[in-house]
């Protein structure tokens, strides 16, 4: 080492494969520890220590050339199967930009693989992961109950995880060992994606509070550093720079930012304001991987100071965080974001070159240029699209305002989402027009709505074939709260409250229930359909199918997973797709990869390892495809918001910004109409998938509806119940109308849509602004009414916003005995009168009465008669 120059440094390095920008950088950084070691006279050995230092950076060059070739190989995999792709997609009638659409979001239109897209990707993976470890961890007796109530449990299997069977606790034990399982399982996919993840021993997940992180009390970025710093294995850790005390808070101060900040999510070059360089995503892999600690013990002081949540929640938000990048990954190659760009950059330049006329070229080459435009907001319809599967708008800019502002809109969430189970009764005619869209008659479709409930074999049995089919997940991962509020991601103890709040409500039971029902049902219909051939299918399944990328070649291999489950029905079951023969998958593979012998001028080694990596790859897509099948058609059928609902609501804008959050509150409650729109009005899924013909189409339309209005007075009449109203008058035209709405699009919304402007300032501007400007809007109308000296109801009705504003009390079972047993007289006794005045504008304004008028029981100024 002491007899080459740097340039001589520099040249090894880079014939090791690196470039010349990496490897001045390295050697800089060994002549920084050459004069450190020789400053520091109590070190011993100085030379020895920098010919290993010397080693471990030509090792790691190595390595770094070897994985620089692989992710390289895997980019021109990915250009290929891309162009292929986009080269379909043109075939068939559309054009560049449905299939890029497709591929990130799910496209609406349909052609091939319409449906085949990054973001049912990472659901399919999410789904299958929490599946199988939920059914897993159910297998262990009484893990589940000890996991969700127990923090001391949790700390016990973290022990067990970082040093197994140092607790004595056996049921620890075995929860530890199927958290280690399914994080290896997501680091070995991740690496055959592209990434450069190690093994890793004794680690745990860990979910970060960055709230916590930056506290005062607990010293902020620098109590951070030191804390880290004492529980730490340098050994581990940091190998390369153990002996550098400075290059170590260096790199514990790089992490902190990482975790805080959220790039460990992926935020691009492109948020950050940078160029994008060839940096990709497979090599920011790991990097929340570099600390460990100690012990068990360590670990555990650690999660007490600065981690959110239990072990399972910190695991689910480690597979949530690795499915969204892997399922980028899979889709677009190491680089997804480079490779994307790519691709516009290549169908613009091909425009150019085409036989169009100039106008339309120009047309089409801006209408490209500006899909990938940033700011506040993201403009370009890619790039906003890019911000929401790769999870970028859930990384905060200002985190305490990001956590405040989520805080507020949870409590509005919990205080005014009471009801929402039963606005979400329309969930069974949606349910049932989706069971008719892949071809059932009316008959079937309706029996098959209602079917959960009714199916053979035990609960048990059901819900382990329900997880597999990747059902019964959401409320493991805390996703109901997402249904009717998809703004935030909460963590901590207020998402421990939302979930808690919407399991009283009951729409968690209903939710998953009415999930389960329809895949399951839809799982045993493609069981029956196994063997088969795909022309033999009904028309409308074989268009869902292609929709989802499964053509002739794909069921020719997944009509082979079909399992006969304990209660007697077949499914098709995807985590099956693993024990596929080699012979079933070959005709998904590459021509030139059949043939166990390579082409003319291929080692025989370099063919039998890509040979291995396509027919695996194959196995995997045939598991993605059928769960994402499952996982989007199930969307249609209970309605819930996605990638592209979020990105149309928050328009790629990030936590913690002026635009980010004030995008966040305006939009608040109206996920599920935006998401109606989506994918039942847009798509007109009142009909069969292949259904062409008018007659047909406006048969689907009059069924959907006529269901639609029914079912919407069946949910706006539950609801007057719970309050003890009486029903509307079904001989009013508006009360129809108000029905179609509530079923529809509006759902929720359209309580507040068909209210007037009331005395406390609740008009229809205030309410498309959001509830939280809705309250602001009600109190500055009753500062209103004390500056005006109207105050005959201003006690009662601040009384009732308070109360409507409170979480937990508007719970639909609850409300109507707390009205009656408390909040009616509290009302009566701050402004006397008022509930007789409440009747006759209810009668004046709605033509509704109470079934028991408050009045008749509650004597005026309080008390009961």
């Amino acid at each position: 080492m002491a007899a080459l120059s740097k340039a001589d440094c520099i040249k090894t390095l880079q014939d090791q494969g690196l470039d010349r920008e990496e490897a001045s950088q390295i050697v800089d950084e060994l002549v920084k520890e050459k004069d450190r070691l020789k400053a520091d006279e109590n070190i011993a050995n100085a030379t020895e220590k920098l010919a290993e230092a010397w080693t471990n950076k030509t090792d790691a060059a190595r390595r770094a050339a070897i994985q620089q070739k692989r992710i390289t190989a895997l980019n021109i995999i990915s250009r290929k199967r891309l162009e292929g792709q986009a080269l379909t997609v043109k075939e068939e009638g559309f054009d560049f930009e449905d299939f890029l659409e497709a591929s990130l979001v799910g496209s609406p239109k349909k052609f091939t693989g319409s449906r085949q897209s990054v973001s049912v990707r990472k659901d399919s993976i999410m789904h299958s992961w929490i599946g199988g470890m939920a059914n897993d961890l159910e297998k262990i007796d009484g893990a589940q109950d000890l996991i969700q109530k127990d923090m001391d449990f949790s700390y016990q299997a973290m022990r067990e995880m970082v040093e197994p069977g140092s607790t004595g606790d056996e049921t620890a034990r075995q929860v530890a060992e199927v958290m280690t399982n399914y994080s290896e399982l997501a680091r070995q996919r991740l690496n055959k994606a592209g990434a450069d993840i190690g093994k890793l021993e004794g680690r745990t997940p860990r979910a970060h509070d960055p709230v916590r992180m930056l506290a005062a009390d607990n010293g902020g970025q620098a109590g951070w550093v030191e804390f880290t710093k004492n529980i730490l294995d340098v050994e581990r850790s940091f190998p390369d720079i153990k002996n550098d005390p400075e290059a170590i808070d260096a790199a514990l101060n790089d992490i902190f930012e990482t975790l805080v900040t959220g790039r460990d999510k992926t935020v691009s070059a492109r948020q950050q304001g940078l160029t994008t360089g060839p940096a990709n995503l497979a090599k920011s892999m790991g990097k929340s991987r570099v600390l460990h600690f100690t012990g068990g013990d360590a670990e555990v002081a650690y999660h007490q100071r600065y981690g959110t949540g239990n072990l399972f929640y910190a695991m689910v938000s480690e597979l949530d965080s690795s499915s969204r990048k892997l399922s980028l990954m899979e889709t677009f190659g190491p680089n997804p974001e480079v490779m994307i760009k790519s691709l516009i950059d290549k169908e613009i330049n091909t425009i150019r070159e085409s036989n169009l006329d100039v106008a339309t070229k120009g047309k089409k080459i801006e209408a490209l240029q500006n899909s990938w435009t940033g700011g506040l907001v993201q403009t370009g319809k890619f790039a906003r699209w890019y911000s929401e599967v790769s999870g970028e708008t859930f990384s905060p800019v200002n985190i305490k305002a990001a956590r405040i502002s989520s805080g507020i809109r949870a409590v509005q969430s919990m205080a005014k989402l009471g009801g929402a189970t039963l606005s979400a009764f329309a969930d069974v005619f949606v349910k049932a027009n989706a069971v008719r869209h892949r071809g059932d008659n009316l008959f079937s479709a309706w029996v098959k709505a209602f079917k959960f409930m009714t199916e053979r074999g035990t609960p048990e049995q059901q819900r382990q074939t329900a997880r597999r089919l990747g059902a019964f997940v959401d409320s493991s991962m805390g996703n109901i709260m997402m249904r009717f509020n998809a703004q935030d991601q909460m963590r901590g103890k207020m998402a421990d409250m939302m979930d808690t709040f919407f399991k009283y409500s009951g729409l968690t039971g209903w939710t998953e229930a009415h999930k389960a029902g329809f895949t399951y049902t839809l799982s045993s219909d493609l069981g029956g359909m196994a063997g088969k051939n795909f022309n033999e299918l009904g028309r409308d399944i074989q268009v869902i199918m292609r929709r989802n990328g499964i053509t002739e070649k794909e069921w020719s291999a997944l009509s082979k997973l079909a399992v006969k489950t304990e209660d007697g029905l077949t499914h098709l079951v995807p985590d099956q797709a693993h024990l596929l023969s080699v012979n079933d998958i070959l005709p998904l593979i590459d021509e030139n990869l059949r043939s166990v012998k390579p082409q003319k001028g291929r080692s025989i080694k370099a063919h039998q390892a890509a040979r291995a990596a396509a027919i695996d790859r194959a196995r995997r897509d045939l598991e993605n495809q059928l769960m994402g099948l499952y996982a989007d058609e199930c969307k249609y059928a209970i309605i819930e918001p996605d990638d592209r609902t979020r990105a149309a609501m928050v328009w790629g804008s990030r936590p913690g910004t002026f635009m980010g959050e004030t995008l966040r509150f305006l939009t608040q409650f109206k996920s599920f109409p935006i998401a109606y729109y989506q994918r039942i009005l847009r798509e007109q899924r009142w009909q069969r998938a292949a259904d062409t013909n008018y007659s047909q189409k406006l048969l689907g339309l009059t069924h959907f509806a006529s269901a639609a209005v029914a079912f919407g007075y069946i949910s706006m009449t539950a609801k007057d119940f719970a309050r003890g109203k009486e029903f509307r008058d079904p001989r009013k035209p508006e009360t129809w109308f108000a029905a179609a709405v509530q079923s529809g699009g509006a759902g929720i919304f359209g309580d507040f849509l068909f209210g007037k402007v009331n005395r406390v300032g609740s008009s229809f501007l205030e309410t498309m602004a959001g509830p939280t400007a809705g309250t602001l809007g009600k109190a500055i109308g009753l500062g209103g009414q004390l500056v005006r000296g109207d105050i005959e109801d201003v006690g009662a009705d601040t009384a009732r916003m308070a109360v409507d504003n409170t979480p937990f009390v508007n719970l639909w079972y609850t409300r109507m005995a707390l009205d009656y047993a408390m909040l009616f007289h509290v009302r009566e006794m701050l402004s006397p009168g008022t509930l007789r005045r409440t009747e006759r504008r209810m009668q004046k304004e709605y033509g509704q009465e109470y079934f028991i008028k408050p009045s008749s029981v509650i004597k005026r100024g309080g008390g009961f008669r």
